[in-house]
């Protein structure tokens, strides 16, 4: 890896590099990394990086309370949405599973 500080070039080399900046930070910073070499970014090869990123908007809701909650039926477990990436082109198929 070259690194440009200031105008003075540092070089940093690595057997492994893990990127690790969430999903869509990964993406762009292999986007970003574009040279002679690489030029569609790095690990860029197949033109994929970015391409099948899936956005789970997802909230929560807590309450808290100093007295018991007596309520015949409390809630014992969550509903979550679950998606499977497919092909471009395809249908996203999607799950609801209560955990």
């Amino acid at each position: 890896m070259v690194v440009d500080r200031a105008g003075a070039e540092e070089r940093f080399t690595a057997d492994v590099v893990v990127v690790s900046c969430g999903a869509a930070n990964s993406a762009k910073l292999l986007l970003q990394s574009v040279n002679d070499r690489h030029p569609n970014g790095l690990a860029n090869g197949s033109d994929q990086v970015g391409r099948n990123y899936m956005f789970h908007d997802s909230t929560a809701v807590l309450a808290l309370s100093r007295e018991e909650n007596e309520t015949a039926y409390q809630v014992a477990g969550a509903a979550v949405p679950r998606a499977r990436s497919v092909r471009p082109g395809g249908v996203a198929e999607r799950i609801l599973e209560v955990v």
